[in-house]
Formats: C-alpha cells, structure tokens, sequence
C-alpha cells in the first residue's frame, strides 16, 4: 500500500515540475531571449526604437502556454530559439 501512496507522490511531483517547466519557466526565457533580439536590433540599427518600453515588449512575448511559431524573422534579423538569434547587417545583398 505505501508502495501506491509513493507512486503517487512522485507522479504528481514530476507532473508538478513539467507544468512549471512549460508553462512559466520556459516562456519567459523565450520572452527574454525575444526582448535581448529586438535590443540587439535596436543597438545595431540606430533608427529602430521599440514604441513601448522594454516591459511592454517582454509581456507582449511572454505567452503562458508556450508560442504558436517556431522562429520570428524581419529584414533586421531572425530568432529560431533561446540564444539563437541573429541581427543582420543591413547592408542590401
């Protein structure tokens, strides 16, 4: 009987973990990943400035269930995940 009692202890444990995990740990290292992109952007290109503030462009990143989308992409640069961004040079090709 214990045997049962553990097992469900740690079951609701580890689903416990995995819910935090995906559903507030994970989203918001993606909205900061995201909000570091657009500051790099910012910073490489002088004439980009964010409407908002930088909280109002985290928040509006931050989606408590996980993103719909795999990356994001402008002329000014492409995010495909935490730490993978880029910025591009702006130079035309």
């Amino acid at each position: 009987m214990a045997y049962f009692a553990w097992t469900g202890i740690m079951l609701n444990i580890v689903i416990a973990a995995w819910l935090t995990w995906n559903c507030l740990l994970l989203p918001t290292l993606e909205a900061t990943s995201i909000t570091r992109w657009y500051w790099a952007i910012s910073r490489k290109h002088s004439v980009v400035k964010p409407a908002k503030t930088w909280a109002h462009i985290w928040m509006s990143n931050f989606h408590l269930f996980g993103r719909d989308f795999d990356s994001m992409s402008n002329r000014l640069g492409r995010w495909d995940g935490i730490g993978k961004w880029t910025v591009y040079s702006g130079e035309e090709e």
